[in-house]
């Protein structure tokens, strides 16, 4: 990926949905942020290519942590290579092969067992990939849901789409912030978000290298923040949504603990909808909707905050996690 970017960029261009975790600004942003916690680390992504042109891209890293070497993607578990649209499908199965064969070497260098794969299962169902991973024996190890907003319907049609009590909620914080939109941003403004965050999470979560991408990613058009301030001008929360040219993600949201009472993040989620319509995007993923009977057992706050977001969605998608043993 670092020595073809444009290359990547072209098969990004020419696919049909471009979920967001394989934009360059997000592979680069997270293996900026695994390489900080882990021993050591490389990021392997690359693009693919049937007679010399580019035909695919795939997010794929090696990290080394607690004795142990483990292959994945950005995120961290391994993700599909995502194709161009004209790619035709024995390239596809061949190049998938390929990938598979690169995976199987890496496990045995390193002397891994399995791995693991996280395959997304939208409105198409399950992909050549996850046949192929089934084929060698993988085991399904636990399914998540995934929540999203389909932008394609309108807003009034989103807005009654909305859990009842948010319209109302809406309409308090509608008069009780300033809430504002950037797609470029001033690097005073986004450092009153940066120490808004610190506040908050009450330390230090990302290195300045990370918030410098984070920032470069808002000026380079791949991600835009939204911004409350209260009727003094002091910020009071934001959040922070990365893009593709068809999705859009919210990756981080901050709010001032002391108003929590106040209707703060269902302001935020509105704004960002509806400026992802204004850039015709298909799809606003809002993240994983977490059960108390989750294989996972998560945490209250995790159930809360997923509940939070289940008020936005329109739609519910399942996540396969699964492990292929070499």
């Amino acid at each position: 990926m670092r020595e073809a970017p444009e290359e990547w960029d072209h098969v990004l261009s020419n696919s049909a949905h471009v979920p967001v975790v394989y934009t360059r600004s997000m592979v680069t942003y997270q293996s900026a942020y695994i390489k900080e916690k882990v021993e050591k680390f490389s990021d392997l992504s690359m693009v693919l290519y049937h007679e010399n042109k580019p035909a695919g891209v795939w997010p794929l890293t090696m990290r080394f942590s607690e004795g142990a070497w483990s292959c994945g993607s950005n995120e961290g578990q391994l993700i599909a290579p995502l194709f161009a649209e004209n790619t035709a499908e024995k390239t596809r199965k061949a190049l998938m092969e390929r990938c598979l064969s690169v995976i199987e070497t890496l496990c045995r260098l390193t002397d891994q067992e399995v791995f693991s794969c996280v395959e997304y299962v939208g409105e198409s169902g399950v992909d050549g990939w996850h046949r192929k991973i089934m084929e060698r024996g993988a085991a399904i190890r636990r399914v998540a849901h995934e929540i999203f907003v389909d932008l394609s319907m309108s807003i009034e049609d989103i807005r009654a789409n909305l859990r009842k009590s948010y319209k109302s909620l809406l309409s308090t914080g509608g008069r009780l912030w300033q809430s504002s939109v950037f797609d470029k941003i001033d690097h005073k403004v986004f450092d009153e978000f940066r120490q808004l965050h610190h506040r908050v999470s009450g330390r230090v979560t990302r290195s300045l290298e990370t918030w410098d991408l984070v920032e470069k990613a808002i000026n380079d058009g791949a991600a835009f923040l939204v911004v409350l301030r209260d009727d003094k001008g002091v910020m009071v929360g934001g959040g922070l949504f990365y893009i593709s040219k068809t999705e859009g993600l919210y990756a981080v949201g901050v709010y001032d603990r002391t108003l929590f009472d106040k209707p703060l993040g269902h302001i935020v989620q509105m704004k960002a909808l509806e400026h992802m319509k204004t850039l015709g995007l298909r799809w606003h993923k809002l993240g994983e909707r977490f059960y108390q009977g989750d294989s996972s057992t998560p945490t209250e706050k995790e159930l809360s905050i997923a509940h939070f977001k289940e008020g936005f969605a329109t739609h519910m998608f399942l996540r396969l996690h699964t492990e292929v043993r070499i």
